[in-house]
This record gives structure tokens, C-alpha cells and sequence, in this order.
């Protein structure tokens, strides 16, 4: 720590660290779908820590899910029903 907050040395002191929750699918692949309980909801997450290269893209399909009103076809391997997510 000394490294990084050379003046604040002395009044710190590290008691604990996290990093956050890795969001993690059975199969390691995301999650992109409609919400069953919520009509015209999409909800997407489960990138199990390789978000930010795979983040634009999946944008942009959003953004066309959402205007369109349907999911794309690049989006369907990814969709809740998937056999790899077993039951």
C-alpha cells in the first residue's frame, strides 16, 4: 500500500479486500433473455468476468432486441432455456 498512497502511510492500514462477485454460469457462457415474469424485460449478466470484451457487441444486439422487439439471432445461444444450463 505504501507504493500507492505514499502520504496516507501512515493512517492506513488494509484490514480487509474484496473484488466483488464473479457472476458464473453452470456452462461459463452469459445469459441474455426475455424475463419470464416480466413481458418486454431483457435482463443479461453471468459474463463469469469477460465482460468488457464481449460488452459492445452484446450491446449493440440489445439495442436491436429492444427495438425490434425480438432477440437476434447471434443472441439465442444464450438464451435461459439452453440444455448446457441443465435444469
Amino acid at each position: 500500500m505504501p507504493r500507492i498512497f505514499p502520504l496516507l502511510t501512515p493512517q492506513l492500514r488494509v484490514v480487509q479486500r474484496c473484488a466483488g462477485i464473479l457472476g458464473c454460469t453452470q456452462d461459463t457462457h452469459p445469459i441474455v433473455d426475455y424475463a419470464p415474469a416480466f413481458p418486454g424485460v431483457i435482463f443479461v449478466g453471468g459474463f463469469t468476468g469477460h465482460g468488457m470484451p464481449f460488452g459492445m457487441r452484446f450491446g449493440q444486439l440489445l439495442a436491436k432486441a429492444a427495438t425490434d422487439g425480438f432477440l437476434p439471432s447471434a443472441l439465442r445461444p444464450f438464451q435461459l432455456d439452453r440444455p448446457s444450463l441443465g435444469k
